[in-house]
């Protein structure tokens, strides 16, 4: 099983609600990878990039589904098993929402924000809030919808997910550190918004 490839981008190109990449591997091979409009737009104007894989296996196909970081590919397998949502679909759902917004939808049970996206309706919303829901941990979510709402977009967020990771070994409690670091609204760097935090987290 594929886990990630790294690679040069050869072209990118929209293709049905989704984008189409050509990533050249230094074996010499080119793989052609299905990708979120999310993903489309972390990975444009880079040459060399390195995409998180899924493949899915049909009887005479085989399709690779590429994503700029981790918790998008999660979400993306999250929202495979849930019956009635196939690759394409879930691809679309991960183009209408970042994986953040996506999970705080999904925590806050909100049917109507998930019906924004094309071809679904409500009673495909609700199971697919039904069938997630349990699946999710509490704790992840929680974390996740609070980067969601100061999180412009993916990069965003991975910059405040870093902040977080930074204050924890320095010992401080992490619901202590969520709370400092997500008051940080209009920090432009990790280390501005982890000087902030530190501040707060001392009562200065």
């Amino acid at each position: 099983m594929i886990y990630s490839l790294t690679g040069d981008i050869v072209f990118l190109n929209r293709c049905d609600g989704h984008f189409l990449l050509a990533l050249q591997c230094k074996s010499g091979i080119s793989f052609e990878v299905k990708v979120s409009s999310n993903t489309a737009d972390s990975v444009r104007g880079l040459k060399e990039v390195c995409l998180y894989v899924h493949m899915v296996l049909r009887e005479n196909l085989m399709e690779l589904y590429g994503f700029y970081n981790e918790i998008e590919k999660r979400v993306f397998k999250l929202l495979i098993s849930v019956s009635g949502v196939g690759p394409s679909f879930a691809l679309a759902i991960l183009s209408t929402f970042t994986p953040y917004g996506f999970l705080q939808c999904l925590n806050c049970g909100d049917v109507n924000k998930l019906c924004e996206c094309r071809g679904i309706g409500s009673k495909t919303a609700k199971r697919i809030i039904l069938e997630l829901k349990d699946k999710v941990k509490k704790y992840d979510v929680e974390e996740i919808s609070q980067n969601s709402c100061i999180a412009k977009d993916v990069e965003d967020a991975n910059m405040f997910k870093e902040a977080v990771e930074a204050l924890l070994v320095l010992g401080y409690s992490r619901s202590e550190v969520l709370k400092a670091v997500y008051a940080q609204k209009n920090a432009d760097s990790v280390e501005n918004i982890v000087k902030a935090a530190l501040l707060e987290l001392s009562g200065g």
